[in-house]
């Protein structure tokens, strides 16, 4: 009679199941770049809620938004190039401050998801609008002429948001630990350095905008 092999599962064999690679490589993936996971959601939510928000509300609202967004994203062959790249450049410039100012404060915890958030509910009602004036030429116009600049602007913001909220959490910590100083330090220097990098990419964003918009905008009159 041959003997029968019987096998018992040992506490390694659980934990190699449990510990498995691929979930190893999730959980670092998460530990890594979780934040800026957690911002890129909150910048897509704001879009979403944007596009099919501005298909709602008030009729006077509407009017004002719509005459604002037709001045501002519709190709005009008379503007100059540098009012395209000013306005496109100012408007990122405005949330990289407030990503910058919220940064410095106990609400950055609050603060800079709110500002993301708001930022993709412009991205969002661009969008609507030009699909809901133009349909799919609008659409077409949107994907060509600004797309390329806000993705590019877009994550510059949501690399730099993840700085803000280190500095606005080492702010607070700084308050109630004794030893915090020499980390909150660390801290601004990376968070200068990383503001810094973050303005030379919405300055190449702006460029990118103005040059489309002279190349192709023309195209879609």
């Amino acid at each position: 009679m041959k003997d029968t092999i019987i096998l018992i599962p040992t506490t390694e064999t659980a934990q190699s199941r449990r510990y498995s690679p691929f979930w190893a490589n999730v959980s670092l993936f998460f530990r890594r770049y979780g934040m800026a996971v957690f911002f890129i959601a909150v910048l897509f939510s704001g879009m979403i809620f944007g596009a099919f928000r501005i298909s709602a509300g008030n009729a006077f609202f509407h009017d004002k938004l719509f005459g604002y967004l037709y001045n501002t994203v519709t190709y005009k062959s008379d503007i100059q190039p540098l009012k395209v790249f000013a306005d496109s450049f100012v408007l990122s410039l405005v949330f990289a401050l407030l990503l910058i100012g919220s940064a410095v404060s106990f609400l950055g915890a609050v603060g800079v998801p709110l500002i993301i958030f708001v930022r993709g509910i412009l991205y969002g009602a661009v969008s609507g609008y030009l699909c809901a004036a133009f349909g799919l030429k609008g659409l077409a116009y949107y994907i060509a002429v600004l797309l390329p600049g806000g993705f590019i602007s877009a994550l510059a913001l949501v690399y730099c948001s993840q700085y803000c909220m280190d500095f606005s959490v080492s702010v607070i910590l700084s308050v109630f630990c004794k030893n915090s100083t020499i980390i909150l330090k660390e801290r601004l220097k990376e968070l200068i350095m990383n503001c810094a990098y973050m303005n030379i990419v919405l300055i190449f964003a702006s460029l990118t905008d103005t040059l489309l918009y002279y190349l192709i905008g023309k195209n879609f009159l």
